[in-house]
């Protein structure tokens, strides 16, 4: 029988529009105007893309948004610092910093850097709803899900890097501040992207050691996060 969405991935689907409502709410606020052209082209092209990816999971993979919001007793104690490092940066600062950049004119980044960044942004997205379509176990915490019957998956992206979830996450944090126009935005966004690279390494650690099949994987997927590099 075919998994359909259920509560808790209508409540995952509420999470992502609150996320984003509150992300251009601190931008807005924090720039003092409404009418930044940037601003709006991103946040509707970022609610866009985030809304055919959430149709399109509900259709094909609707389970891993069942299990998105779910709470967990075994998360890794490692991860739950990063996690929590990494929401405040990536859905609070690097908004708030991009608002006050525009605010007092600290920085400026020429407008035609924003169309290719808003690529790579749509290209990130389309990478993660990718890697969460082909991975039943795609989960917001690092645990070995015991209570789920939980497998390598090596298929789609993951036949070339081995978290390509993370590197969509990556790719869309070091475009944001060109689509923005802010140089100062560079900072929260190399912090993100050592968050995202720290946690990768514990993560896939931690697979290679309770994950059957998983060592196996990784001398076949050579690459982590980053192809032909790491």
């Amino acid at each position: 029988m075919k998994s359909k969405l259920k509560k808790s991935g209508f409540d995952y689907l509420r999470r992502v529009a609150f996320q984003v409502i509150i992300g251009a709410i601190l931008f807005f606020v924090a720039s003092g105007t409404l009418t930044n052209f940037r601003g709006w082209v991103y946040f509707i092209v970022y609610s866009v893309s985030t809304t055919l990816g959430v149709i399109y999971l509900s259709i094909y993979n609707p389970e891993v948004l069942n299990e998105r919001t779910k709470e967990r007793n075994n998360t890794e104690e490692w991860d739950k610092g990063l996690l929590k490092l990494y929401i405040l940066f990536a859905f609070f600062i690097i908004y708030i910093i991009a608002g006050l950049d525009i605010r007092f004119g600290w920085s400026q980044i020429s407008i035609l850097c924003m169309y290719p960044a808003l690529c790579i942004v749509m290209l990130s997205s389309i990478l993660g709803i990718w890697a969460m379509k082909e991975n039943a176990n795609f989960e917001a915490t690092s645990r070995i899900q015991n209570d789920r019957f939980q497998k390598v998956c090596n298929s789609g992206p993951y036949k070339t890097v081995r978290h390509p979830g993370y590197l969509a996450i990556v790719l869309w944090a070091l475009a944001i501040p060109f689509v923005f126009g802010s140089i100062y935005m560079i900072i929260p966004s190399i912090f993100i992207v050592v968050i995202i690279v720290v946690r990768t390494y514990m993560e896939d650690s931690m697979l290679k050691e309770k994950l059957d099949g998983y060592a196996e994987y990784s001398i076949k997927t050579k690459n982590r996060l980053i192809p032909f590099i790491w």
